[in-house]
Order: structure tokens, then C-alpha cells, then sequence
């Protein structure tokens, strides 16, 4: 039990210092390759603190490999645009002069309800008021 509570302490830490050192923001505010990266890590994780018999550096060496790679990508697309529009994609304009553009919508896969629901957030209720 103890060798347990002393594996999730380091790996907890472990995480949250690799998190850290990725700047990592709120959970809406990922992007999908930080979104990605979430994810491996939290499965490296629990594989360390679930199985007794997996050195906890199996899981802390593609940890911080991980968080190295996020970090690489990050310099990477502060110095690259087209590196940048690669691994985050470029914004659509999906409504101009306050219509609607069907085509850019099928194009993200979005529906006009999706839309008018993402504009309702934002405390928009006609796309006429978009500018």
C-alpha cells in the first residue's frame, strides 16, 4: 500500500510538472495536438500507479518525451506559420457580411445549429449582428 500512495505521488507530480512545463491552459482552451498529448499522458500515468509490476520509469521517460515534443511543436509553430497552420488548422470565415456560408459549414462539418448555438454563447442571436 505504501509503494502504491509513493508511485501516485511521484507520478501526480510528475504530470503536473510536465503540464506545467507545456503551459498547458484550461481544458477548453487546448489545442488538438495539446488536447492529444492530455490524453497520452493521463494513460502513462495510470498505467504506472494501476500495475505494480511496470517500472515507474516506463511511464516517466514517455512522459517527459511527450512534453518534450509538445514543447518542440510549440517552438516549432512560433517560428513556422505554415508549421503553425499544419498542426492547428486555419480559421474559416463562415459568415460574411452577415450571411451565412453554407459551403464553409459542410466544409467544417458544422450545421447552421452548431453555428447559431457557438453565436448564442457569445450572446449572439442573429448572424447579421456578426461583424
Amino acid at each position: 500500500m505504501k509503494l502504491l500512495i509513493c508511485r501516485t505521488i511521484i507520478i501526480y507530480l510528475c504530470v503536473l510538472f510536465a503540464m506545467r512545463l507545456m503551459g498547458k491552459r484550461q481544458l477548453g482552451e487546448l489545442q488538438p495536438e495539446e488536447l492529444v498529448s492530455t490524453i497520452l499522458i493521463s494513460n502513462l500515468a495510470s498505467i504506472s500507479i494501476e500495475s505494480e509490476e511496470v517500472p515507474i520509469t516506463s511511464s516517466l521517460i514517455p512522459l517527459f518525451l511527450i512534453a518534450a515534443l509538445e514543447l518542440l511543436g510549440s517552438v516549432l509553430s512560433f517560428r513556422s506559420q505554415k508549421f503553425f497552420n499544419f498542426l492547428s488548422g486555419r480559421p474559416k470565415t463562415v459568415i460574411l457580411d452577415g450571411q451565412i456560408d453554407q459551403k464553409a459549414l459542410r466544409m467544417l462539418r458544422l450545421t447552421t445549429a452548431d453555428l447559431m448555438e457557438a453565436l448564442r454563447g457569445k450572446n449572439i442571436f442573429d448572424p447579421r449582428e456578426v461583424s
